[in-house]
């Protein structure tokens, strides 16, 4: 029974604690440090007790006092990293003596009650022990079986594995005194040069973790840059509560999807998780399409693409017709578990349609679930599912955003104060937090349990140093807000707008931080009147994308500066307007929509 392994992680464990000390410590926080050493004592005390109960133990299995032994190695093991190879033993051993005496029928219950649990350990060897303990009901004694033929007798068997349990446990728990005993003294000023080989060096738990990052970062193509300074290294953008995913910054489209009918895409969403992207699409003509984007072999570790030559159409995998008395749909939303879809129409409509799941890559369009009707007076420009609950939020010519229950059918709430149609709609993560824009030049954020506005921002009349409007009067700010998106942090805001740049929004302050604007040699066909409807930001927020005519326009987030300007695959496309862009951080794929298909980049 050889249990180094859950040993060595034991210590590995511990170290990690003796390093949380020294980093608490040069943090100043000598309270934390000394708390933790406390239970570093109250460790080492426990350990000490049950060191002391090991030779009880041994008495309770060499007697056959199987009950008594079991509840002292539970209570002895109720914190080892994985008790159950001690239990299978002990139970293994008292199964195995009830069929050397010949008791088949308790030996049955036996196996039924206790050892089915712990069959996974049992058929852990090559040996399938588990079936071979089964076999054992057919036999007269246990060397019938030839996996137990050098079973000797009780008496012996008792002490032996009195002996394994024993030495294992006393090894771990001296162990555990060991280290524990050099995290107090680690770090105590009278022992420093006694223990000056336990003691971590300075910042060695951040250069620990810097080197784990930059790890993942070499593992990863394509190779990312790292800043270095000394021995503290790290790199910018690059958080160390989850794992490092390379910038995918896409440059070449490499397929596209539409249709190959009369009709054009007038929207489109996507739903993401560990093994597909899921683009589902509304067509001017009434008709929801479903198309699969496969990451199974484009994971984000590997930017060995093949981008096609001839870009195709790929046709959607299954098509819906809706039916909402002839109206023209608006907007698509996917559910946050990507198992429905919703889809807006011109009457102000919702028909809520399922998403069936085939296996891990692909999936399909289902029945149509529901219709609903949210308001009779509202052309619906905008839909988003909330992001914690079964609501929608809509809003369009009614001028107010609709919080709409799916489960109740009815209305929550309404959040009005626009003086125009609202354009665009979207939540922070945790949904919180509503944002609206409209046509009467404004940007509202909303707090959804109350309703109330708790901000207004007119952005085409802020400036980079003040605050404040440059104008009293909301007619005067230049035009309608045709989308928002908040970044990841939650402190600024990306808005777009008719006719003019977009621009990057300090929203604690009112301030705008960046404009996007294109140079004149690479402007749009329709220069003086382009349009940005609605945008999405790339790699971790350290770019962002923007749609124009015929191009896709992608900038540095912090300095404006334009990157790159990336022509639609297919010569139709060059003279259609971008509609939506979104990315993908589950395979870094930038999905670009215009009336003709929508087309993924790389």
């Amino acid at each position: 029974m050889n249990n180094n392994p859950s040993q060595q992680q034991q210590q590995q464990s511990n170290e990690v604690l003796s390093l949380i000390i020294g980093y608490l410590l040069e943090q100043k926080l000598f309270s934390s440090a000394v708390t933790l050493k406390d239970e570093a004592n109250i460790n080492i005390n426990d350990s000490l007790s049950k060191l002391s109960q090991l030779s009880r133990i041994k008495k309770l299995i060499i007697n056959g006092d199987w009950s008594s032994a079991e509840q002292l190695l539970q209570k002895l093991t109720i914190n080892y990293q994985n008790n159950h190879p001690f239990m299978y033993y002990l139970y293994k051993q008292e199964y195995l003596e009830l069929i050397n005496s010949q008791e088949s029928i308790r030996a049955y219950e036996f196996i039924n009650k206790k050892l089915k649990f712990y069959e996974d350990i049992a058929n852990n060897n090559s040996t399938n022990e588990f079936y071979s303990l089964c076999y054992l009901l057919t036999c007269k004694c246990v060397n019938e079986c030839d996996t137990f033929k050098e079973w000797k007798n009780p008496v012996k068997e008792r002490e032996l594995l009195a002996d394994k349990i024993c030495d294992s446990l006393a090894s771990y728990f001296q162990s555990e005194i060991d280290v524990f005993s050099g995290i107090i003294s680690s770090n105590d000023d009278d022992n420093v040069v006694a223990k000056e080989e336990k003691l971590p060096t300075a910042n060695r738990l951040l250069q620990l973790l810097n080197q784990a990052v930059l790890y993942q970062m070499s593992d990863s193509l394509p190779p990312a840059t790292a800043t270095t300074t000394g021995t503290n290294y790290t790199t910018a953008s690059v958080s160390l509560l989850e794992d490092y995913k390379p910038m995918n910054i896409p440059s070449t489209a490499y397929k596209v999807m539409g249709t190959n009918e009369s009709s054009s895409i007038k929207c489109f969403g996507i739903y993401n998780n560990n093994h597909q992207d899921v683009v589902v699409a509304g067509t001017d003509n009434g008709c929801l399409c479903l198309w699969n984007n496969n990451s199974n072999n484009n994971n984000n570790n590997n930017n060995n693409f093949e981008p096609v030559v001839n870009l195709s159409l790929q046709e959607p995998v299954s098509r819906l017709q809706l039916l909402s008395n002839h109206a023209k749909i608006r907007d698509v939303a996917i559910s946050p578990y990507g198992s429905m879809a919703a889809t807006a129409f011109s009457n102000g409509d919702v028909v809520l349609t399922q998403i069936k799941s085939l296996n891990h890559y692909n999936a399909e369009l289902g029945s149509i679930l529901d219709q609903v009707h949210v308001d009779d007076s509202c052309d619906i420009h905008s839909l988003v599912f909330h992001p914690s609950t079964d609501h929608i939020l809509c809003g369009g010519s009614s001028k107010a955003v609709t919080y709409y229950d799916l489960t109740n059918l009815e209305i929550v709430r309404q959040f009005k104060g626009h003086n125009n149609s609202v354009t665009h709609i979207s939540t922070n993560k945790i949904g919180n937090i509503i944002i609206s824009s409209a046509k009467d030049g404004s940007v509202k954020f909303w707090d959804t349990l109350s309703g109330i506005c708790i901000n207004t921002i007119y952005p085409l009349a802020l400036s980079t140093t003040s605050s404040t409007r440059s104008s009293s009067s909301s007619s005067s700010v230049g035009g309608e807000i045709t989308s928002t998106v908040l970044s990841s942090d939650g402190y600024s805001v990306l808005v777009t707008s008719r006719f003019s740049s977009p621009r990057l929004i300090d929203i604690r302050n009112n301030k705008i931080i960046t404009r996007y604007i294109t140079p004149l040699s690479i402007t749009d066909n329709a220069s003086s009147n382009a349009t940005y409807y609605r945008p999405c930001f790339v790699a971790r927020d350290d770019y962002l994308c923007t749609g124009g005519v015929g191009y896709v326009h992608l900038w540095n987030t912090k300095s404006g500066e334009l990157t790159n300007s990336i022509m639609l695959p297919q010569a139709e496309m060059t003279k259609s307007t971008v509609f939506t862009t979104l990315y993908s951080s589950n395979n870094g794929s930038l999905y670009v929509g215009t009336a003709q298909g929508v087309s993924i980049f790389r």
